[in-house]
């Protein structure tokens, strides 16, 4: 590895000076007033190669772009004022003087003052919201900034928008932590950010080529102010209350230019998170009840969080850009649960069985990851780009739990069970990307390499008592150590070549080969006492309960794209491929034999994408994959550690088969403000891996290898099935209210699953489909007075038509206020009030109301200080219900939350230095006088 970063190292050198760069420089000023206008975009594109550069003005409106000697077309971009271009030929450094650019504004019919400020505009794919639009407290951070955004909503630690889970939050282009969204979410406050832009981040590959490979991500891009970039900024808190409360941590942004250095850290028993759920991976894959135990229901019971993570930035715009972060977190929970499980009957003389359990569980997980990208520019026609990552986990927990088993009402048996399980997980991967451009405009050659691995063991110690109430039963006490490991490794590639036809086509070709091995060990050993009181004497290794695995997947698809394209305006792309996968199945123990399954299959795909700049983007995307079944599901073993649910894998499952169908459209207007988003997907799958469960409500039952299934346990083996879709759609309006002064988004969608199952041999389908609504009312006139009010709402229509009487629905509404209000510039106060309400979950359903409220006070001449006095739920009533659904069951589950407590924080803001603008929109009219650092047109 050092004589390769070396080499690296001696390349880019010679790289540097192997041929001259001149500096183009200028000023992009308002034509009205001659100001200033910073945070433009001026970029310059190669009339021979097509690569575009480009920077963004500063303070004064200044800029400066290093290119090679060249015809250029010079272009300045900036929101709310009309675009400028001009062909430019570089010999040498040169100025193109003061760029006058001429504001986009015209007023509104219906608002007699002048105007209202630009809020959003469509640029190609991206969405871009104006920060300056959407207003918030001084102490803002940009998660609540863009909640009161069309089409973006903030949930506990996920993000959505448009209805789809946002994969990535950028800063101003580059990864931050990684591709964790909540990390810049809550650690980048919203008085740095001049915009946010929404998109479907492409591949590297993708974006390189022009054609899509459907490998994208929903994603947030946080564009910064200029004048952050030459500063420090953050904050650092610490706080203690009630009942031994307290939270601790901050954030040290220190920005250079080139280099950027961003720490952040926590430490709370507040249940206060600075990162997503994925460092939860480990725990997700424990035995038993799995994350159920782990964190609950909700909120997930009381958590005790540590974390610490350092993000790393540099790029000189021309040959070499790093982005490397790592992050460590440390959680423990503590849950308690109570739920009611009420099993569908499968025939009339069935009897009606329901389930009731108290849980107690406590758990600790640490995480370790961290992850790097270079981009290397070697010259004009190649680039490289390396992308490793690696991610350790290690989880504990421990668990006891009452579970009581009720058939018609009256009691039939109590189940008490203990368990203490270890989980260690590591994975990580590298890939390699190589790019040219070949001299002729749009043909390309890439090629993808790429490897994954992946290790997890775990060791588990579990027991359990059962007592019948039927005194002809015998009692059963028995006590199990469960080792099982796990390892992964594959290797894929991709080879592109892209070809042009004409002025307005261009052909692609490709071939991507994958390799995948996976491997199963569990070994079981159990000792079973028949009489209450015997002492367990030995733990005895069971053969039945045992397996050694080992599955192999190769994938070889080939196909052909053909790209259609007219300007900016309209882009279309048809591929066809050819697929052919054989998955091998080889058994060592405890029979031995082998399985050996292959599928040829075709895979179309279709892109449609029509453009209307700055207000009007539409696009379809149709595509097919493939999905082949895990170790774990191919894996011929019981899992008896549940007494009440025995698993096993099935060897003769299938590879599944999707199509997947995809509609956006969004139309925005800078004159109106007014915008409407639009989400439409669809899937279909074949052979979809479903669950097949049988349970035996009148006597036991035998099961292969001599295993005994108790009646009332359920015995569950994946299998494939037909019949398989799912459709959402998301739909969201904006527009200002300008006698408020604010801006009001409405939401609605709709959607719909269709699951096949088998339920004791009866074919049948759960479907689910539900109908969402909301809106939410965010000022825009005052930081000094800053709200949001919200309310949504969902109906909920459930059914399972495999089982009787098994049709559930329920209603929930959450509504809220957020109101932060200064007075006397150095007096805040805070408060939130939500109601949460459910209904048709009988005993469960929620109706209370819950109050958050503070009072802080800010010290120093800058204030940069401030104490802050916060209660949480003075009502003292938070409460945390779920429901989830199977093929056979409906769990309702009650966790208990962290309610009343008073807390005291100190905390001191960290700003930066030289004064940033407010907005890199200052295009449009303001209603009322311009806001502190905002310059009004």
């Amino acid at each position: 590895m050092k004589k390769i970063l070396l080499l690296l190292t001696l390349c880019f050198g010679i790289g540097l000076v192997a041929e001259a760069q001149y500096r183009v420089t200028g000023t992009v000023v308002d034509q009205k007033d001659g100001m200033g206008l910073p945070g433009a975009t001026a970029s310059l594109t190669s009339e021979e190669t097509g690569k575009q550069v480009g920077n963004s003005t500063d303070l004064d409106g200044k800029f400066s772009i290093r290119v090679k000697p060249g015809k250029y077309k010079f272009e300045v971009v900036f929101l709310g004022y009309a675009g400028y271009v001009k062909t430019i030929e570089v010999k040498e450094d040169m100025s193109v003087g003061t760029i006058k650019m001429k504001p986009e504004v015209k007023e509104l019919k219906e608002v007699k003052v002048a105007g209202t400020m630009v809020r959003q505009e469509q640029r190609g794919d991206t969405t871009v919201f104006n920060a300056a639009a959407f207003k918030v407290n001084p102490d803002a951070t940009t998660e609540d900034l863009i909640k009161k955004m069309p089409g973006i909503q903030v949930s506990g630690n996920s993000v959505t928008s448009g209805g789809e889970s946002v994969k990535k939050v950028l800063v101003d282009g580059k990864e931050y932590f990684g591709s964790d969204p909540m990390a810049a979410l809550r650690n980048i406050s919203a008085d740095m950010v001049s915009s946010i832009e929404v998109f479907d981040k492409q591949s590297d590959q993708s974006a390189f080529t022009g054609f899509s490979d459907g490998d994208e991500e929903r994603t947030i891009n946080i564009t910064t102010k200029m004048g952050i970039s030459k500063g420090s900024f953050g904050r650092l808190y610490a706080g203690y209350g009630s009942d031994s409360r307290y939270e601790m941590g901050g954030n040290v942004n220190i920005f250079r230019g080139d280099h950027r250095v961003s720490l952040i850290g926590m430490l709370n028993n507040i249940n206060q998170q600075n990162f997503s759920f994925d460092d939860f991976t480990g725990a997700m894959s424990m035995g038993g009840r799995g994350m159920r135990g782990m964190f609950g229901a909700g909120q997930g019971g009381k958590n005790r969080t540590g974390s610490i993570g350092l993000n790393y930035t540099f790029d000189n715009d021309d040959n070499l850009s790093i982005e490397m972060s790592y992050f460590y977190n440390n959680n423990k929970n503590v849950s308690n649960m109570q739920s009611e499980t009420e099993y569908f009957r499968i025939k009339e003389s069935d009897k009606q069985r329901v389930v009731e359990s108290q849980e107690e569980s406590e758990g600790l997980n640490n995480n370790h990851r961290a992850s790097l990208r270079l981009e290397w520019a070697i010259n004009d026609k190649n680039s490289l780009i390396f992308t490793p990552n690696i991610s350790w986990q290690g989880n504990t927990r421990n668990s006891y739990s009452l579970d009581d088993e009720y058939l018609d009402l009256s009691r039939s048996y109590s189940i008490v069970q203990t368990g203490e399980t270890e989980t260690n997980g590591i994975s990580g991967g590298a890939r390699f990307l190589w790019r040219h451009k070949f001299n002729k405009e749009r043909r390309t050659l890439s090629l993808s390499v790429g490897s994954n691995i992946g290790t997890n063991d775990s060791d588990q110690e579990s027991g359990y008592s059962k007592n019948y109430e039927d005194e002809t039963e015998n009692d059963i006490v028995t006590s199990q150590v469960i080792t099982n490991e796990n390892d992964n490794i594959s290797y894929n590639g991709r080879l592109m070549l892209t070809e042009p036809i004409g002025e307005n086509m261009a052909i692609q070709f490709n071939y991507s080969p994958s390799y995948q091995i996976s491997k199963g060990d569990k070994e079981t050993y159990a000792d079973t006492v028949e009489v209450e009181g015997e002492p367990f004497d030995s733990f005895v290794f069971s053969p039945a309960l045992s397996n050694v695995k080992e599955s192999k997947y190769l994938r070889q698809r080939a196909g052909v794209g053909l790209n259609i394209f007219s300007g900016k305006t309209f882009n279309a792309t048809l591929g066809l491929d050819w697929q052919h996968a054989n998955l091998k199945g080889e058994q060592e123990y405890p029979i031995a034999y082998e399985t050996n399954q292959s599928f040829t299959s075709i895979m179309p795909s279709l892109r449609v994408q029509i453009r209307k700049d700055k207000s009007m983007n539409l696009r379809l995307d149709y595509r097919t994959n493939t999905s082949a079944p895990s170790i774990s599901q191919l894996q011929d073993v019981i899992d008896v550690s549940n007494p009440m649910r025995y698993s096993t894998g099935n060897k003769d499952l299938e590879q599944s088969y999707s199509h997947n169908f995809r509609l956006f459209f969004n139309k925005s207007s800078v004159e109106t403000s007014r915008g409407i988003f639009f989400m439409g997907n669809f899937s279909a799958t074949s052979n979809y891996i479903a669950s097949s469960t049988y349970t035996s409500l009148e006597a036991d039952s035998l099961l292969d290898n001599g295993i005994i299934l108790k009646k009332g346990t359920q015995f569950v083996k994946p299998v494939n099935l037909n019949g398989y879709y799912s459709a959402r759609v998301h739909a969201t309006f904006s527009t200002p209210v300008s006698w408020l002064g604010s801006n009001l988004n409405f939401n609605v969608g709709v959607n719909m699953t269709n699951t096949p199952t088998l339920n004791n041999g009866r074919k049948g389908t759960s479907k689910s489909s539900s109908l969402s609504g909301g809106l939410t009312l965010g000022n825009s006139f005052s930081e000094n007075l800053d709200f949001t009010l919200s309310y949504n709402g969902g109906y909920t229509f459930r059914n399972n038509t495999s089982a009787l009487a098994s049709e559930n629905n329920n209603y929930n509404h959450t509504a809220s206020a957020d109101i932060n209000t200064y007075l006397w510039t150095r007096l805040v106060l805070s408060t939130n009030l939500t109601h949460t309400m459910t209904s048709g979950m009988g005993d469960a359903d929620q109706n209370f109301c819950m109050w958050n409220a503070s009072v802080a006070y800010k010290v120093f001449p800058d204030r940069r200080g401030e104490f802050r006095l916060k209660v949480n739920d003075i009502l003292n009533v938070n409460s945390s219900v779920s429901r989830s659904i199977t093929e056979s069951s409906i769990n309702t589950a009650t966790t208990d939350v962290l309610r009343q407590y008073v807390l005291l924080t100190f905390t001191y803001k960290l700003k930066p230095s030289g004064k940033a603008p407010s907005s890199s929109f200052p295009g449009g009219m303001m209603m009322g006088p311009p806001p502190p650092g905002m310059r009004g047109r």
